[in-house]
């Protein structure tokens, strides 16, 4: 019985599909990450240029008013004891505290912190990194954080998306084209063996039977003569 060339392409074709589509969601993730490590990487650069503009004597309310003009972030200025007294997009006095936060919590703990959430405040995805700034004793005197909205981030991740769903698509069809005319092809070489097969069956039955007939035929004529040379 001739296995159909389908049960094999099939689960190879399936596999195949998996495999695309798994390595996109693979990708993005990777590329989502990268660009997160980025955008931390400039915030924290940010936020140590920011803390030091704020040693100078000054409203620092006005002072990080002016730290957006040079880098498109947020920038905060939090107490140790979590209260907010200056941010570049809000009133500081309508703020809650934020010593609750991650990257305040780490930056208490190690220097620097970031932390990817919702901001409660403004409701977008944001990247958050904050630095420590200690006084002379080596005690926390403030942190300085810094903030970056994953918008732009997460636009192109969705228009990448798209690109790769669509090549995907194009990559499984092109699957099924090869294996349609891979079988077909095959499919066709089969057919002509079997047509060459049957053809040749035939012609060599037709011999033998044309063989046979003459075989027949020659033993009939030397019986015809026997008898008529007994007549004679």
């Amino acid at each position: 019985m001739i296995r159909s060339p389908w049960s094999n392409l099939i689960p190879a074709l399936a596999f195949l599909s998996l495999a695309v589509v798994l390595g996109s969601f693979a990708f993005l993730r990777q590329f989502q990450d990268e660009f997160h490590a980025i955008i931390e990487q400039e915030n924290l650069r940010v936020a140590r240029l920011a803390a030091r503009l704020l040693d100078v004597e000054g409203d620092p309310q006005l002072l990080v008013k002016e730290i957006p003009e040079l880098a498109d972030a947020r920038v905060t200025v939090v107490l140790p004891d979590g209260q907010v007294v200056a941010d570049s997009s809000r009133d500081p006095a309508t703020m809650v505290g934020h010593a609750d936060r991650p990257e305040i919590q780490a930056a208490l703990q190690k220097g620097w912190g970031h932390a990817i959430r919702e901001s409660e405040s403004l409701g977008t995805l944001m990247v958050y990194t904050a630095v420590r700034v200690d006084d002379p004793a080596g005690k926390p005197r403030r942190f300085v954080r810094v903030a970056q909205s994953l918008e732009k981030v997460d636009t192109l991740a969705k228009a990448i998306t798209r690109t790769f769903w669509v090549a995907a698509v194009v990559a499984i069809l092109m699957g099924l084209l090869a294996c349609y005319l891979f079988i077909e092809l095959r499919l066709g070489s089969v057919e002509r063996v079997r047509k060459q097969t049957a053809q040749t069956a035939q012609t060599a039955q037709t011999a033998q039977t044309a063989q046979t007939a003459q075989t027949a035929q020659t033993a009939q004529t030397a019986q015809t003569a026997q008898t008529a040379q007994g007549k004679t």
